[in-house]
């Protein structure tokens, strides 16, 4: 009985110990390139998001207005900065070489899928 609940109580504290982040990874694929929402139904902001070779982004709207961003990687973070300072951290679920799929982006709460167009 006694080894029973010795049992129970080791198992129990394993399962405690057990971390809750997400399995973290490094991506294979870069992100560099220009990319085109296929995310139905579009969305106004960010149809279309570029990645270039000096950690910049460049995101655009079906309207007047393009976005500038200072982008890094860390694991499946998305870490973009924009003009005034402000930080946003945007979870990658998948980057392949032609397709990248992010949980949420920005001020977007649901998944953005995105096709390469252009690889830089």
């Amino acid at each position: 009985m006694i080894k029973e609940l010795l049992f129970i109580l080791l198992c129990f504290v394993l399962y405690s110990c057990k971390s809750t982040t997400v399995h973290k990874e490094n991506f294979t694929q870069p992100i560099k390139g220009d990319w085109t929402l296929i995310t139905t139904p579009p969305t106004i902001n960010y149809p279309s998001i570029a990645f270039k070779d000096s950690n910049s982004a460049v995101f655009s709207s079906f309207g007047d207005t393009v976005y500038y961003f200072n982008y890094n990687l860390r694991d499946k973070d998305l870490i973009l900065t924009d003009e005034k300072n402000r930080v946003s951290h945007n979870v990658i679920i998948k980057l392949t070489k032609d397709s990248l799929i992010f949980k949420s982006l920005l001020e977007h709460t649901t998944q953005q899928v995105y096709i390469i167009s252009r690889k830089n």
